[in-house]
């Protein structure tokens, strides 16, 4: 591009951030252009150092839209999540601009949003993103990112990723089933390690081991062979002689039990074992070193050896009160042999004889253990000095890294390997999960290298000249330029402070920041900024500065958006933020015009950094863009590494650290070599998987690809001491050859490692494909590598032994049921020694209920006995069968319905016996055959139906004609459903062996109900038409008792059972939770209408939610959401669950739905959280959007759950008017089922509306009409519920409010009662005429008991209805629903009705009516004030003046002004 143009882009590009950045405010600088052209004008890469606070970011969006314009696609890395999704935010309008896409790939949760990512121009995100979705297509083969090249990399703070974190290395996890035996290993790792301790002097550490007797703590430490010491007791005759014990005390040790030696331990003090190390000296070859502790934890020393020479071995000990020492190590190192030896010996390796003093693991892992054993105890160690707060959090029950050293970062997606995430996960007592083999991998500098040269970055410090060297060493092609600052820098740097204790440490701190945001003579106050090196540390400085500060104080150590919003605001003069590293990278700290006239923010380091660069780093949030600033470094020598513990002064300090950072970036060249090494061997796997990729297929492909990676896993840490050798010629030779055998042995379903796991997972396969005799014979190949460790192919041989049915079959299969619960025992006990073993670790922490890890271990034990208990039952099942002499099938279901769907715990440990080829359970039945004795009884009824029908024809003639049309009708009408169905219904097809246990067992109970309820209609019809025909000729006096059963019969079975309408209506349900969401299906231009008008509706509170509202939210927030209800048991079952299509669900919410019902006119949701339910305010009509708001949020408050419902609804609509292309059909489906359903479906029997009884009243007219008896009959009026005797809708009744409006115009209540009933359009009070006609729901009477009526009907006679209007007419609130209540009562409860005292049928009715007559006036009052809201007429006193009054029984008070007008009007 020639200079020209460059001119010309450049002033386009500083326009655009002109108008779409600074809003015209601002311009960029001459040194951006200038650093912008140094970018530009280089071919081959270039680093530019640039200060703090210079507008980096600026410059390389600027320089990343030329890119763009040269047809290249640019990524741009920097050095946290958090900061490259605000510089994507903060750029995109300057991108779109121009009209490039930008994008982030540090929040894509799924390949499908990776891919579209990775199509946009520019991506921003972490090296750990862009390393991880570049395995992801190299190695996984998934397709990621198949058409961006690496062409243009842009850094931003290029010395962190290529410097500090240069050969990090990124790997995608690869757990393997087979590594979960080594959790018992770890476990007795852990239990030896823990033992051990570590104890400071000041200068040095050592490693503390367990307290013993300090003779028996000498016996062991020393070597007994030149000595004339035989047993640790000679050495307690020692002490007898030397008076450190009393005379005699060997000897009354010798009767004693262990109890009662520690009690005797207790007279030897202190300084009488020191005194004896002393004299001990005289008798043994060695010097003795020996401490005691002060008060403040810390060694002491009280004696040192003699000896100075290396001849002559120095043992060290810690003595302590009662006679106890303990042995003093230098380090670690020496025990690590020790102990690794130790546990070796308690291992046994199968198929051997079985020791019960010992251990049992698979054999095929014994190479790998004895090759790592000493690393995971190293890495045990090393898990004891790691440091909750410091190295790691404890988040969400997971142990997340943190980069305390550079960056402060919380990585969440980081898990270290070998053993150490496993350990530390063992200490703090949470779910272990399985050590993972490293089988992929990229360098920083490996994929930094695939840009070819074209590597451009920026940052505030780009280090020494010999940082500099390093990098051009690595990128050859690589240039440097520091750019000169557009203001001249204004930072003070106050002399640092040295202090000696963490006490004067924290004081000083508080001193020097109160001094500087106070005002004084010359100045007003400032703002501070506090950067503590731990999560701890900022911890402590913020506790002891909070409740001294004048302004805000804000603690900032968690890397995520809302943590970083808490410094986004402008800090005032005297606030303070106490932050650790993450505030000392990339972080923008705004301060008011104040702040910088008064000094500008002053900055304390309050630790020695790791180099310069992450000192300078930390001084650069101040004094930024030419303001004014100051800092200073506030250290202790507590906190210092063991190297600087020695400095005397910060400049010393400093010195020290120097020279170390120096000698690191010579080591990492020899890091750099051994990653080079690593990252050629990976190709040549590489190459070889592509291959395999290329010539395999389907679960071939799968089973060989997952044994492959096993086997290269395992590889690599067998011969990791030859790769920190860099045996480069040796190594490369040993994986071309055993990767060819590997691959050879695979492709013939051989386990390359001998695994019994390869081998089930082959057999599987033909599992699947019903291929019976291949599947069995590669069960029998694991059954035969260890039998042990078989369990799952001895369990999948029976399987394939019954489906072949060959021979003695059940025998046969019986036999591999019991090996295979012998071998099961192997796995059940290596759970529970692994449990035994976490017990006895654990620490006593005064808690009773089991930790996570226990919990863990324990559902794990409970998974193999719900496995025993399957197969103990086959085997019972094929011992009947070979007593009857029958044969036997089996069948097959998913290994997860071993166990509720509700039991989460459970599911992932049935997941993790699916991962082992566990895949089916089946369970055993006998063989049905062909019964002659069925056949015999069938063709008797066939005989019997004749001769009734030959009878019915000479007697009733027209019967038969009866039977004919109804069976006519009924089958014509449901052939015609059927095809209705099958033209609805979707082509997907699911196969019932798909099916979960819990959903055939569901579906095989439809089957069953539908059929039974079917035959029941038809034959009670057929049987009603044959007896009044047959009665009307033969028993005309017994004819009306008949009729009646017959009729009750009918009407029972048709009452409810809406066959055809429910089973279509259950399709539409069906299509509603489950169909796939399609994110490119598009409406034509006028089409959208139903997405349009449910996002309007759903925006309001008081509508419902329904199953499609569940589906919506769930592809929107990517959240699965199981709906449970209660059977007829009040077991909570399965009913529902949705999931989403279009994305992995992050989540998980349950839910509990209660049917439509009287309280429950809508249904009802409840949330199901920790295996407890949490109820939802049932006055609520949005329960669904509060119940999924609380499964989101358990513990937030209600205000909060109320907000987050709100926003649930806000995000449905959003997703509605975003895309209605993809909820257009659901929309339909949900109006079919509305339709279908209308208002029945899951709905209570007391809930049902009278719609549905005058429905069945009609259908039973239909199919008995033709039958004159029944005329009469049939019109009859049914029971009601007492429960419907109070209703928001029959109070007051219509006439009343119209006479109301009568009699006073004026009134605002009867005006609004009017509008409520719909009778009266808002802006109109004139149009009333006719209103009376159309009465609310009647509460139905039973005008047919005439018995009872009088007793209970309810008290309307005119002149009540006038009394009520009239108390309407004067907005007299609180009397008119008082009147409305009385109006719900009984007539024989307000007046004395003298015949109700005997009759039973009354009091039974009053009884049930008064239960429930408190509740259901409270909700009549409560409806009201719902309509009433916004009207002005009724208030919240007048609401709670009315229920406290309904509460208190106050309509039972005989001196009620109100209840004596009634009574009187009724007398």
């Amino acid at each position: 591009m020639e200079s020209v143009d460059l001119q010309e882009v450049l002033a386009v590009l500083c326009n655009a951030v002109n108008l779409k950045i600074a809003e015209e405010k601002w311009w960029p600088r001459i040194n951006q252009m200038i650093s912008w052209c140094l970018l530009t004008l280089s071919n081959t890469g270039r680093l530019l150092e640039m200060g703090t606070g210079e507008g980096k970011s600026c410059v390389i969006a600027m320089f990343a839209v030329l890119r763009v314009f040269r047809g290249e696609k640019v990524d741009v890395v920097s050095s946290s999540c958090v900061l490259c999704q605000r510089d994507a935010a903060e750029w995109s309008n300057f991108y779109k601009y121009f009209g490039i896409t930008v994008d982030t790939n540090t929040n894509k949760t799924d390949d499908s949003s990776r891919k579209k990512c990775y199509q946009k121009d520019i991506i921003y995100g972490t090296i750990e993103a862009f390393a991880a979705d570049h395995l992801r297509q190299i190695f996984e083969m998934k397709d990621v990112r198949p058409d961006r090249s690496y062409q243009c990399i842009i850094i931003d703070e290029v010395d962190s990723l290529l410097l500090d974190q240069g050969v990090q290395l990124t790997y995608l996890s690869s757990p393997m089933v087979s590594m979960d035996h080594l959790n018992t290993i770890l476990a007795m790792i852990w239990g030896h390690v823990q033992q051990y301790g570590f104890l400071s002097s000041g200068h040095q550490t050592f490693v503390q081991g367990p307290p013993a007797s300090f003779f028996k703590a000498i016996f062991d430490s020393i070597n007994t062979e030149e000595t004339e010491i035989d047993d640790p007791l000679d050495i307690l005759r020692i002490a007898e002689e030397t008076n450190t014990v009393p005379h005699g005390f060997t000897e009354d040790l010798h009767k004693d039990e262990k109890e009662d030696i520690l009690k005797k331990l207790k007279i030897v003090s202190q300084d009488d074992v020191v005194q004896f190390f002393e004299e001990m000296e005289d008798y043994v070859p060695y010097g003795f070193t020996i401490y005691t502790l002060n008060s403040e934890g810390l060694l002491c020393l009280r004696k040192l050896s003699p000896y100075n020479t290396n001849q002559i071995p120095d043992l060290k000990f810690l003595v302590l009160d009662e006679g106890l020492c303990c042995p003093l190590y230098d380090s670690e190192e020496v025990l690590i042999k020790p102990i690794t030896d130790l546990i070796s010996e308690k291992i046994q390796y199968t198929p051997c004889t079985n020791s019960t003093d010992k251990i049992s693991i698979p054999g095929f892992l014994r190479n790998l253990i004895e090759n790592k054993m000493s690393l995971w105890v190293e890495n045990a160690f090393l898990a004891q000095q790691l440091r909750e707060g410091q190295d790691y959090v404890v988040q969400n029950g997971n142990i997340c890294p943190v980069d305390f050293r550079f960056t402060g970062i919380i990585e969440l997606n980081k898990k270290w390997g070998d053993g150490l995430q496993q350990f530390v996960e063992i200490k703090h007592q949470i779910k272990l999960s399985t050590i993972s083999a490293v089988t992929n991998y990229i360098s920083n500098i490996s994929f930094f290298q695939k840009y070819h040269g074209k590597i451009y970055g920026t940052t505030g410090t780009l280090g020494s000249e010999k940082d500099i060297l390093f990098l051009q060493d690595l990128y050859p092609s690589l240039s440097a330029c520091r750019i000169p600052t557009f203001n001249k820098k204004k930072l003070y740097e106050i002399k640092g402070t040295l202090k000696t204790t963490s006490i004067d440490w924290k004081s000083e701190i508080k001193q020097v920041v109160l001094s500087q945001i106070s005002s004084n003579s010359y100045r007003e106050g400032r703002a501070a900024l506090v950067i503590c090196e731990t999560i701890n540390k900022a911890k402590e400085i913020y506790e002891e500065l909070k409740s001294s500060i004048p302004g805000e104080i804000i603690l900032y150590c968690r890397s995520d958006t809302e943590s970083l919003s808490k410094i986004e605001k402008e800090l005032v003069p005297g606030d303070v933020i106490v932050a650790t590293n993450l505030a000392g990278r990339g972080t923008d700290i705004k301060v008011s015009k104040q702040v910088n006239k008064n000094g500008g923010l002053f900055v304390i380091l309050s630790f020695l950094s790791e180099n310069t660069r992450v000192e300078l780093q930390a001084f650069g949030r101040t004094a930024r863009k030419g303001k004014a600033g100051s800092a200073q470094i506030i250290m202790c020598t507590d906190h210092l590494q063991q190297d600087f513990r020695s400095a005397t002064s910060l400049e010393e300090a400093k010195s020290t650290r120097d020279k170390l950072a120096a000698e690191k970036i010579s080591c990492m060249m020899n890091d750099v070599a051994e990653m080079n090494l690593r990252e050629e061997m990976f190709s040549e796997y590489c190459e070889t998987l592509h291959d395999i990729y290329k010539k395999t297929d389907g679960d071939d492909r799968k089973v060989i690809v997952a044994i492959m990676n096993e086997y290269w896993g395992i590889w690599l840490q067998i011969k990791s001491e030859d790769i920190e050798q860099r045996k480069k010629i040796e190594l490369q030779q040993s994986l071309k050859k055993d990767l060819s055998a590997a691959r050879q042995q695979s492709s013939s379903q051989t386990s390359p490692c001998s695994s019994i796991y390869h081998y089930i997972n082959f057999g599987n396969i033909f599992l699947d494909d019903k291929k019976w005799e291949n599947g069995a014979r590669l069960f029998e190949k694991a059954m035969n590598q260890d039998e042990s460790w078989a369990a799952i192919a001895f369990y999948s041989h029976a399987y394939c032994t019954i489906k072949l049915s060959k021979g003695d079959y059940l025998t046969k299969a019986k036999e591999d049921l019991q090996k295979a619960l012998e071998s099961l025992k192997y796995l059940s006990e290596e759970c529970m020694v692994c449990l035994q073993l976490i017990k006895m670790v654990t620490v006593d922490t005064g808690k009773s209920d089991p930790s996570s890890l226990e919990k863990q271990l324990t559902t794990k034990c409970n998974m193999y006995r719900y496995f025993e208990k399957n197969i103990t039952e086959a085997i019972q099942k094929l011992d009947e069968i070979k007593e009857r002499g029958r044969d036997a099938i089996a069948k097959k279901s998913p290994v997860f319905s071993l166990v509720s769907d509700a039991a989460e715990d459970l599911q992932l440990e049935a997941d993790n016996l699916y991962s082992r080829g566990l895949k089916y359970v089946f369970a055993v039945e006998e063989k049905p055959r062909f019964c002659w004795e069925g056949l015999l009884v069938f063709l008797l009824g066939v005989l019997q139906i004749i001769a009734g029908a030959l009878l019915t024809v000479f007697t009733v003639g027209d019967a038969i004609g009866e039977a004919l049309t109804l069976s006519s009708k009924f089958f014509s009408n449901l052939e015609k459903e059927l095809n209705t169905f099958n033209k609805g219904k979707t082509s997907e097809k699911v196969m019932r062996n798909e099916l979960t246990f819990s959903e055939t067992d569901m579906l095989n109970k439809f089957k069953q109900d539908l059929a039974e309820t079917l035959s029941t209609l038809l034959a009670d019809a057929l049987v009603e038409v044959f007896y009044q025909k047959f009665f009307s000729h033969l028993v005309s006096r017994t004819q009306n008792e008949a009729h009646d059963a017959i009729k009750r019969h009918v009407r029972s079975g048709l009452k409810s059972e809406r066959t055809e309408e429910k089973l279509k209506a259950g399709q539409h349900n069906s299509y509603i939770a489950n169909m796939p969401v399609d994110p490119n299906a598009k409406l034509a231009a006028n089409a959208g209408r139903l997405s349009r008008s449910h996002a309007e509706k759903i925006k309001d509170n008081k509508t419902a939610g329904t199953l499609l509202d569940i589906r919506v939210l769930s592809e929107a927030t990517g959240t699965r959401v199981v709906i449970l209800t209660e059977n007829k048991h009040g077991e909570l079952t399965k009913m529902q669950e949705v999931s989403p299509s279009t994305k992995s669900a992050s989540e998980t919410v349950t839910l509990i739905y209660r049917p439509k019902s009287t309280q429950n006119p809508n249904g009802h949701y409840d949330a199901f959280i920790n295996n407890k339910t949490v109820s939802i305010d049932r006055k609520e009509k949005g329960s669904l959007f509060h119940a999924l708001a609380r499964g989101m949020k358990p513990k937030a408050n209600e205000v909060e759950i109320a907000s987050e419902a709100n926003r649930l609804r806000s995000v449905e609509a959003k997703t509605l008017l975003k895309q209605p292309g993809q909820w257009e059909s659901f929309l339909k489906h949900k109006e079919l089922t509305e339709t279908i359903r209308g208002g029945d479906w899951y709905m209570l029997e007391a809930g049902r509306p009278e719609r549905i009884i005058k429905e069945n009243k009609t259908l039973l007219q239909k199919l008995t009409g033709k039958i004159e008896q029944y005329k009469g009959y049939c019109q009859k009026t049914a029971i009601p519920t007492v429960e419907k005797n109070v209703n928001a809708d029959q109070q007051p009744p219509n006439r009343s409010i119209v006479e109301a409006n009568k009699l006073n115009q004026n009134s605002k209540l009867a005006v609004a009662m009017l509008q409520v009933r719909k009778y009266l359009p808002a802006s109109d009070t004139s149009k009333i005429s006719g209103v009376e006609k159309h009465e609310g729901l009647k509460r139905p009477t039973d005008h047919n008991l005439k018995d009872v009526i009088d007793d209970v009907s309810s008290p309307e006679p005119k002149a009540l209805r006038s009394c009520l209007a009239t108390m309407i007419s004067k907005d007299d609130v609180v009397g008119t629903f008082k009147l409305m209540t009385f109006g719900a009562m009984f007539r024989c409860q307000l007046i004395n009705t003298k015949n109700v005292q005997n009759k039973m049928k009354s009091k039974t009715r009053i009884a049930m009516f008064e239960k429930n007559f408190q509740q259901l006036s409270t909700q009549m009052v409560e409806k009201w004030y719902n309509l009433l809201q916004g009207k002005g007429v009724m208030t919240n006193d007048h609401l709670t003046t009315i229920t406290q009054w309904i509460n208190n029984q106050g309509y039972k008070d005989q001196n009620e002004p109100h209840r004596k007008q009634v009574s009187s009007i009724l007398s």
